[in-house]
């Protein structure tokens, strides 16, 4: 089976979706939540991407995304990965965090 490609062209708009694996909590707590906004500014401050909104629930977040010249892939390959490691760690899971890559 083979993945769909995706659009990423410079200075579009992406209404970005990602989902916990089985529609399970991303996020427990409100620390949780805190924890990905961090993990958000930190990578965001080392990419070109302008962020409009975002909305969090306990099994997902939403972001309005402006893709500026870096990648929208890489940008959530490194934020998912740091987010996934806490994750597993705080909550000692092993697995998939994520149900699948970043939906545009």
């Amino acid at each position: 089976m083979y993945r769909r490609i995706r659009i990423d062209k410079k200075n579009y708009f992406y209404y970005i979706s990602i989902k916990g694996q089985r529609n399970q909590p991303l996020f427990f707590s409100n620390y949780d939540i805190q924890k990905y906004i961090r993990f958000f500014n930190e990578i965001q401050n080392k990419h070109d991407l302008e962020i409009y909104a975002y909305c969090f629930t306990k099994t997902e977040a939403l972001f309005l995304i402006k893709r500026n010249l870096q990648e929208l892939h890489k940008f959530f390959h490194k934020l998912n990965t740091k987010y996934a490691l806490y994750f597993n760690g705080k909550y000692k899971a092993v697995g998939y965090v994520f149900q699948d890559r970043y939906n545009p």
